[in-house]
């Protein structure tokens, strides 16, 4: 089996075993693993998701959104405000049942690999993918960024978001302090394996790759034939939101100062924040 197979198996274990069932609440596993869902932050987070909409196609015939998931906020369903069909492609068939019973019949739904899209050249009208490109293998990332762009119609756009992860410099900066706790918790699982490093027992549970690209790889490898812009999307990672924003230290304050921030500079915090967003144009 390839390393792009074993990941992308991995990544479909782990969505269709985990993060695409429901818990108790409602929620996804996925968002209460992985975002900050709080009422102090759902202003901004909202906000962020709706962002995506400025840098779309206005409407069209077919909107593609790769590795949709479950299309599990209704800022992700009005992307496809003005379109004929939303196609939803996704690796996870778990994710596909909850789109369509999300989208209905405005939705077609097609299981398929980010880095072999099953679509003809230039058939689409815009594309939207969020936070997928770092769970895909490292070495084929720029062959998924291609595929999008095959098949993004001309005069179109293409918006993808992504992460620099550890490699933002502003989150590095801003969460520094804490980093001697950090590598004590990281000591102290290691401790917990037991002697001589045996480890414990294996859970059993699938995990999630991730591993983001540096910026001046992605730079250097990506828009050779199409332009692209970098924009901020969101400039700060769950860590930070829930390490220094709270309600009782006018946290709803400060997200609306970032934000505007955000709108103020995007190309620099899109470079320096947590998630940029990558927008394709043909």
């Amino acid at each position: 089996m390839s390393a792009n197979a074993s990941v992308a198996q991995t990544v479909r274990e782990f969505y269709d075993g985990k993060g695409w069932k429901r818990g108790s609440d409602g929620r996804f596993a996925d968002a209460a693993q992985f975002e900050d869902l709080r009422p102090v932050s759902a202003e901004y987070r909202s906000k962020c998701l709706l962002r995506v909409n400025r840098f779309l196609t206005k409407g069209g015939r077919f909107l593609l959104d790769v590795a949709s998931g479950p299309v599990q906020f209704p800022e992700h369903v009005s992307y496809s405000a003005g379109y004929a069909r939303r196609i939803c492609a996704d690796i996870s068939f778990t994710a596909l049942i909850e789109a369509r019973k999300c989208l209905g019949d405005t939705c077609w739904c097609v299981q398929s690999d980010i880095t072999n899209l099953p679509f003809r050249s230039e058939s689409v009208d815009g594309v939207v993918s969020l936070h997928t490109m770092y769970h895909v293998e490292e070495t084929m990332q720029v062959q998924a960024f291609a595929e999008i762009v095959r098949v993004l119609g001309k005069d179109c756009t293409a918006v993808v978001v992504y992460t620099w992860g550890n490699r933002s410099s502003l989150m590095a900066i801003a969460l520094a302090p804490f980093l001697p706790l950090k590598i004590g918790k990281r000591i102290l699982r290691l401790l917990a394996r037991g002697p001589l490093g045996s480890a414990l027992p294996a859970t059993g549970e699938p995990q999630l790759y991730f591993h983001p690209l540096s910026r001046n790889y992605l730079m250097k490898h990506l828009g050779r034939e199409t332009p692209f812009d970098t924009v901020v999307w969101r400039s700060l990672s769950v860590p930070f939101l829930k390490t220094y924003v709270h309600r009782w230290l006018f946290g709803k304050l400060l997200l609306r100062i970032v934000y505007k921030m955000e709108d103020l500079f995007p190309e620099l915090l899109g470079s320096v924040g947590a998630y940029p967003l990558f927008v394709f144009r043909k």
